[in-house]
């Protein structure tokens, strides 16, 4: 566990030195009259920009799944040391019911800022001038992970009644 939290933050690290490179180098590189990056017209530099600015992003994408794994290993290993059949058959459930909390969230949201939501999308969602109709629409939309979260609540459920009949 200690391991891959030290390896994401080897790759945080690089990641971050990386986009600062890409920053540095940026500036050198030809611009148009807009302001922005011409690249038909910038020269050598603007693949090692491009290079820098993906890798860094690359890293540090690495570096969040490696912070995730390693919060998760922690997690459940502090977890699964006192569990017990009832304590697995709550997780399975609360695992199983998440998305549909997430979606109620996501229509509470809109009912509460005014807005409408269905399956074509979020309407009217602004809160202090802020468009969070995309927000309420991912939100809402969650409900269909309950194909795999279920799922696996069930394979808890299963495993816990299994482990209770077996003790």
């Amino acid at each position: 566990m200690l391991t891959i939290f030290l390896i994401g933050l080897f790759f945080m690290c690089a990641g971050i030195l990386a986009g600062l490179l890409a920053w540095i180098l940026a500036h050198f590189v030809k611009k148009g009259p807009d302001g922005r990056i011409n690249v038909s017209q910038g020269g050598l530099v603007v693949k090692p920009v491009f290079a820098l600015a993906v890798g860094g992003g690359l890293l540090l994408g690495f570096a969040l799944i490696a912070f995730v794994i390693s919060a998760l290993w922690w997690v459940f290993s502090e977890i699964l040391r006192d569990m017990t059949p009832g304590g697995l058959s709550l997780l399975s459930l609360g695992i199983g019911f998440l998305p549909l909390v997430v979606s109620a969230l996501g229509a509470g949201l809109a009912k509460i800022l005014g807005g409408r939501i269905d399956a074509s999308g979020a309407q009217g969602c602004f809160f202090l001038g802020f468009d969070l109709n995309n927000l309420v629409y991912a939100l809402f939309m969650s409900y269909w992970a309950v194909f795999l979260s279920g799922g696996l609540a069930m394979f808890g459920l299963i495993g816990s009644g299994i482990w209770a009949a077996l003790r």
